[in-house]
């Protein structure tokens, strides 16, 4: 599923419904493993947003073919 997204300046994260990690693209940014760490620890209840070393950060919750993503 990763592979597929192509997004420029923009990076992505996917976490499983029970919030287990599953893959990031970062898209030619750099990493920031402070990013990945807040969204594994975040609420998984409502849609979040965040700012993390000046990384505007979308949390929220997916369907895709009758699974949960985040």
């Amino acid at each position: 599923m990763l592979d597929e997204l192509h997004l420029p300046g923009r990076a992505l994260a996917l976490f499983d419904a029970d919030g287990q990690f599953m893959g990031e693209r970062w898209n030619g940014m750099t990493p920031i493993p402070a990013v990945i760490d807040f969204a594994k620890q975040a609420p998984r209840t409502r849609a979040i947003t965040a700012s993390i070393e000046n990384t505007r950060l979308h949390l929220t919750t997916i369907t895709v073919q009758d699974r949960s993503y985040r």
